[in-house]
C-alpha cells in the first residue's frame, strides 16, 4: 500500500523520460515515510495517467481527515515534482512548470471542495498526458533536427571530399603534363644532337697561285 502513493504522486519514468522518474530514491523514501497520506491512498491512482474505474467514478469530496492528508499529499508531490523537474531545460522546463502550476491549483480546488475526486483525477491525468505528449513532440523534433544536421554534415563532407579528389586529380594531371613536356624537351635536344652528328661536313677549297700556276686543295 505504501508504494501506491509514490506512483500516485507522479507518473512512471517511461511516460515522460527514459532515464528519470518521479519516484527517485529521495522522493520514494520521503513518500513512504509519510503516514499522513494513509487516509487518501486508495482514493488516488497508482499512476496519474492510469486511474481505476472506481476512482474515476468517485464523486465524493474530501472529508476533514482527507483534507489533512491532502495537505501532506501536496507537500510530498511538490517535493517530487521539484526533484523530477530539475532534469528539464528550455521549452520542456517551461511546459513542466506550467503542468506543476495547474496541478497545484487543481489540488487546491479538490481541497476546497470545489471539485470531487473524480474530476481531480481525470483533469490531473489529462494535464500530465498533455505534458507527456508535448515533451514527446519536443524529443521527436530534436531528433529530426539532429538527423537533418547529421545529413547536412555528411553532404558537406562528401562535397568537400569530391572537391579535394578533383583538385588532387588536377594536380596529378598538371604534374604529369609537366613531366611529359620536360621529357619531350630532352628528347628534342637529343634528336637535334643526333642529327648534327649525321650531317655531312662542309667542303672547303683553298687555292693558292704561284708563278702563274694555281693550286687548289679541297678538304
Amino acid at each position: 500500500m505504501k508504494k501506491r502513493i509514490v506512483a500516485t504522486l507522479l507518473v512512471a519514468a517511461s511516460l515522460v523520460a527514459a532515464q528519470e522518474s518521479f519516484a527517485d530514491d529521495a522522493c520514494t523514501a520521503h513518500a513512504h515515510a509519510d503516514k499522513r497520506l494513509d487516509p487518501i491512498r486508495a482514493k488516488l491512482p497508482e499512476v496519474i495517467t492510469s486511474p481505476t474505474m472506481q476512482q474515476l467514478a468517485d464523486h465524493s469530496k474530501p472529508t476533514k481527515t482527507e483534507k489533512q492528508a491532502l495537505v501532506a499529499y501536496d507537500e510530498d508531490r511538490s517535493f517530487c515534482e521539484q526533484q523530477f523537474g530539475a532534469q528539464f531545460t528550455g521549452e520542456a522546463a517551461n511546459a513542466f512548470a506550467l503542468f506543476v502550476s495547474n496541478s497545484r491549483k487543481l489540488r487546491a480546488s479538490l481541497y476546497s471542495g470545489q471539485i470531487d475526486y473524480a474530476a481531480f483525477i481525470a483533469t490531473d491525468s489529462d494535464n500530465l498526458q498533455a505534458f507527456v505528449n508535448y515533451n514527446t513532440a519536443l524529443q521527436s523534433r530534436a531528433q529530426a533536427q539532429a538527423a537533418a544536421a547529421k545529413q547536412a554534415k555528411e553532404r558537406a563532407e562528401q562535397q568537400e571530399r569530391i572537391a579535394n579528389e578533383a583538385l588532387e586529380q588536377q594536380q596529378e594531371e598538371f604534374e604529369a603534363d609537366q613531366k611529359r613536356q620536360k621529357m619531350q624537351a630532352i628528347s628534342d635536344a637529343l634528336q637535334r644532337f643526333s642529327d648534327s652528328l649525321r650531317r655531312p661536313q662542309p667542303v672547303v677549297t683553298n687555292c693558292q697561285s704561284s708563278y702563274g700556276n694555281t693550286r687548289c686543295t679541297t678538304y
